[in-house]
């Protein structure tokens, strides 16, 4: 049908498969009578798209699915907020506002990671999947101590500033992920179909016309994989 299949993302996936459309393509009007797909080709002026759902990733639990949602729903100090979501600016902030104990230890993250769920965000720190990956230990033992911190009324350095301000602060460049070598494509989609049961971002056969940044790959390849079900 022509339609591209987006990886799963920490702060806009659901449970289950959703459509997403282009903000700048919502302009236009569309037209009742016209298909939103025909002879294999888009003609859908919103540009709709697959995003992965969290609940299709191996290794994350309804425990762990159940506190990530509620997470996102809550402010980064763990007051309810007003229904809005609060979206997670990287793996270190998810760590320390999900309750670790029902996040399958490193499982859930590691899933996280491998399948591009934290592409988007990371992409702005300029952190691949690979960095991401060796991080995950370093942001468990940082969500833990937040956690009991919480548990025991205490509050951090970062708990004396506005949230929006902390969480700058923690961002900051990136840090705290180790400098590694990136996951080539290959491994890198292997990974993700181990997560995900087939290849969303790509496919090996680009392997050797095409390097990996260890995020997503451009859109009309992610489209070419949604067309020919490739797997």
């Amino acid at each position: 049908m022509g339609i591209t299949v987006l990886p799963p993302d920490v702060n806009e996936s659901e449970i289950d498969f959703t459509v997403v459309y282009e903000e700048q393509a919502k302009a236009f009007k569309r037209r009742p009578d016209r298909p939103v797909s025909l002879g294999g080709k888009l003609r859908d002026p919103w540009v709709p798209k697959i995003r992965f759902g969290l609940g299709g990733v191996k290794g994350i639990g309804s425990g762990a699915l159940e506190a990530i949602f509620e997470s996102r729903g809550q402010s980064p100090d763990g007051e309810t907020s007003d229904g809005t979501q609060q979206p997670f600016t990287d793996l270190f902030d998810l760590a320390s506002r999900v309750d670790l104990k029902r996040v399958n230890k490193g499982v859930a993250a590691e899933a996280l990671v491998q399948c591009g769920a934290f592409d988007a965000v990371h992409g702005a720190l300029s952190v691949d999947r690979a960095s991401a990956h060796g991080a995950i230990e370093a942001a468990l033992e940082r969500g833990r101590r937040a956690s009991a911190d919480r548990a025991a009324g205490q509050t951090s350095l970062f708990g004396l500033l506005e949230p929006a301000q902390a969480r700058a602060v923690q961002r900051v460049g990136g840090s705290g992920f180790p400098k590694v070598e990136p996951w080539d494509l290959k491994e890198m989609l292997a990974r993700e179909k181990a997560t995900l049961g087939f290849y969303v971002s790509g496919h090996p056969s680009s392997a050797t016309r095409t390097s990996s940044p260890g995020s997503a790959t451009p859109a009309r390849r992610r489209s070419r994989v949604a067309r020919t079900g490739a797997a």
